[in-house]
């Protein structure tokens, strides 16, 4: 028999006792009485576990160190009573609140200094068992507080000065704290206290004027401070003096060099220059060469019309400023006669009236006929005419005739009185042979320079007096050539073709009191001592061994040059002529280029100011006179390098050229024929066949009818009425 135990819910099955034992089923053999007991008891209760809790949020999930009685709300799913939130692994008080939210109360001491910048707390909530356990973390920070900037010291520096620390003042710093610049450059912070922080300042960053914005940050995750300014300035500039200071009214474009101290040679940082020259307030085109000197071109547009310009120095922010102006005055034009009508009149004529055309005419313009002024008719401001006696042109001659108004007095211009036929009142050939001449209007004697072949005397000036002879000879270094006689008279400048030196006369001891040395393969082109300073002289240099070879323009001051000189690849100059003391022009005798360069005289040297193609000829002569530049193939240009016309000279031939403008005349000596041109009309006077087929270089003119000039062996001084007439 089999005997199965079977539990009312409820109830467990315990055991078999008696005549079966266990739990199995009970198999009893009938072969006597059996007793069997099945033992039950109740069953025990169903136990269910716990989920594991999710976190999702932290409100707040963050809060400023030091704070107090803080309360993070845990956001989640499967929260129960018995679920409580951790720090760091650490459970904290926990109020349960539905099975989406918890409250935790953190501990003063978790929140009283801030985590590391780069790091942060992991919060987790945790359920216990059955089942249960804990949920993923949530990050969660302790800031430093926001920080507040309230002073820098000092707020400003000026540029270039030496490094130093910058002292910065607030509340709510940090040993963390770290000043930014420009909200995003971190640099080197020094921690104090919490209101105070330093911050070295470089050299760099004193090297350019700027404005940098500093603010001081607590760290990745807190907000950053206000800002304050923080400026390296520029120096105020100071403009001393200027120069020029001073030009004529309709004058081409002037460069102007400023000096002074404190001028920025610094760009900015967006690379623009930071200190000008301004002209009326206007910004010129500036170059800084030092903190001292500036230069810029004034537009000719500005010196058009006479008036005073203030010229001042502007240095931008941050610092700078303006200097004091300096006065620069544009002038009216001096009157000045450019032709007469008639050009010219025959001695005896009868009385007639003159009218002279020019520029520069007003109602207060009087006119000088031989030094006795005239009554004028003023036709307009480019005519006038007086009249003129016949008494005035009775004998051949040249009258001068001199403009004055309140803006100045004109050149004297030669009226020209021709005699009725030009002709030789002497002629004295000298022996000497020559390579150029001088004119000594005050002593009356010419300088030639004599070379080393000469049969006598070589190697020196030989100085000739009117009558042909020679009264002395004063020995020279090799191979003298060029000369410039100062117009004071005082010094003689000579140019050694075969020593590469230039040596300076006194001329009244007739010794040599300076040598001025050229340099090795270096001769000089030409020489001309400036008007107004006797110690002063420009030398065209060239290289002897070299075509075309010109080295450029220098200036010396008793022996010493100048700084500054033309560039030899952009300045070819073979002959040079002075146009005052603050021009020079020199002209382009050796390249195709035929350029006419005009050089602007300042205190360090030359400044090339235009140049321009205007005489269009190799080997050609030049030569100033009265605002105007000539040429030795007949051409004639205004100081601007604008050709005002040409004399009509033989097609073909090479000449030498001396204007006159104090007797009206410009003559040509071409082969063995002299012309002389009106200078204001062109128009021919009349010319001179001369006994010489061998005329060479340049001639001189003296007194008021005489030219001397060079033929290969010998120096002629010539007079005749056409030169005086």
């Amino acid at each position: 028999m089999t005997l199965v135990a079977s539990p009312d819910p409820g109830s467990v099955f315990v055991g078999w006792s008696g005549d079966c034992a266990g739990v199995n089923a009970c198999i009893l053999g009938i072969d006597a009485d059996k007793s069997v007991v099945a033992s039950f008891a109740p069953a025990p209760p169903v136990v269910t576990p716990n989920p594991i809790p999710t976190l999702i949020a932290l409100s707040p999930n963050q809060v400023v160190a030091g704070s107090t009685g803080v309360v993070v709300t845990m956001s989640g799913l499967n929260f129960l009573p018995s679920t409580i939130g951790f720090w760091r692994g650490l459970p904290r008080a926990t109020r349960f609140v539905d099975g989406n939210t918890l409250l935790v109360s953190l501990l003063d001491a978790d929140v009283a200094v801030a985590t590391d910048p780069f790091s942060v707390v992991s919060l987790q909530a945790g359920s216990p068992a059955p089942g249960g356990g804990l949920s993923g973390s949530v990050q969660f920070s302790v800031v430093n507080p926001t920080p507040t900037l309230t002073s820098i010291d000092p707020p400003v520096a000026a540029l270039n000065s030496a490094p130093f620390r910058l002292a910065l003042t607030g509340t709510n710093f940090a040993p963390t704290s770290q000043a930014i610049f420009n909200g995003f450059t971190p640099v080197t912070t020094i921690y104090v206290s919490p209101t105070q922080l330093l911050v070295p300042v470089s050299a760099q960053t004193l090297a350019s004027a700027q404005t940098v914005q500093i603010s001081v940050s607590n760290g990745s995750f807190a907000r950053t401070s206000n800002s304050l300014p923080f400026s390296v300035n520029n120096p105020p500039p100071l403009a001393t003096t200027m120069s020029p200071s001073r030009t004529v009214a309709g004058s081409d474009s002037v460069p102007l060099t400023v000096y002074g101290t404190q001028f920025s040679t610094n760009p900015s940082l967006g690379g623009a220059i930071q200190t000008v020259i301004r002209w009326n307030g206007t910004n010129l085109v500036t170059t800084v060469f030092s903190s001292g000197e500036l230069r810029a071109l004034v537009p000719a547009s500005f010196l058009a019309a006479p008036g005073t310009a203030q010229v001042t120095v502007f240095t931008s922010a941050p610092g700078g400023g303006e200097t004091v102006p300096l006065p620069f005055t544009v002038f009216a034009p001096a009157p000045e006669a450019a032709s007469f009508e008639p050009d010219s009149v025959t001695e005896g004529a009868a009385s007639f009236a003159l009218t002279i055309h020019g520029h520069g005419f007003d109602a207060g313009t009087t006119v000088s006929w031989n030094g006795a002024v005239r009554p004028v008719t003023l036709l307009g401001p480019t005519a006038l005419q007086i009249d003129v006696a016949a008494a005035d042109v009775a004998t051949a001659g040249s009258a001068a005739v001199a403009i004055s108004n309140a803006n100045g007095t004109s050149p004297v211009t030669g009226f020209p009185i021709v005699a009725r036929a030009p002709a030789i009142t002497s002629r004295i050939a000298v022996p000497v042979p020559a390579k150029d001449l001088a004119w000594d209007a005050t002593r009356r004697v010419f300088y030639a320079s004599v070379g080393s072949t000469a049969p006598a005397s070589g190697n020196s000036i030989a100085v000739i007096d009117t009558t042909g002879a020679v009264v002395a000879s004063i020995p020279t270094g090799s191979e003298p050539g060029r000369l410039s006689l100062s117009d004071d008279a005082s010094k003689l400048y000579v140019a050694l073709d075969g020593a590469a030196l230039v040596q300076r006369i006194d001329v009244a001891s007739r010794t040599i009191d300076l040598e001025i040395v050229l340099g090795p393969n270096t001769a000089a082109s030409d020489l001309q001592a400036m008007p107004g300073s006797a110690g002063t002289v420009a030398v065209a240099r060239r290289n002897p061994n070299l075509s075309p070879g010109s080295l450029g323009v220098v200036v010396f001051d008793e022996g010493v040059q100048r700084l500054e000189a033309t560039a030899s690849f952009g300045t070819q100059v073979s002959v040079m002529a002075f146009a005052g003391p603050d021009a020079v022009y020199g002209y382009d005798g050796f390249t195709t280029a035929f350029t006419l360069s005009r050089m602007q005289v300042i205190a360090t040297g030359l400044v090339l100011s235009h140049a321009v193609s205007v005489f269009n000829a190799f080997f050609l002569d030049i030569r100033h006179d009265s605002g105007r530049i000539y040429s030795s193939n007949g051409a004639v240009a205004d100081l601007h390098g604008i050709k005002i016309g040409s004399f009509a000279l033989p097609p073909n031939q090479s000449a030498s050229v001396q204007p006159d403008w104090a007797h009206g005349r410009v003559f040509f000596l071409s082969g063995p024929t002299l012309s002389a041109f009106n200078a204001g009309s062109f128009v021919p006077v009349g010319s001179l066949s001369l006994a010489d087929s061998s005329v060479v270089g340049r001639f001189v003119r003296w007194d008021a009818d005489g030219i001397a000039y060079r033929t290969g062996s010998q120096v002629i001084l010539l007079r005749s009425s056409l030169i005086g007439g």
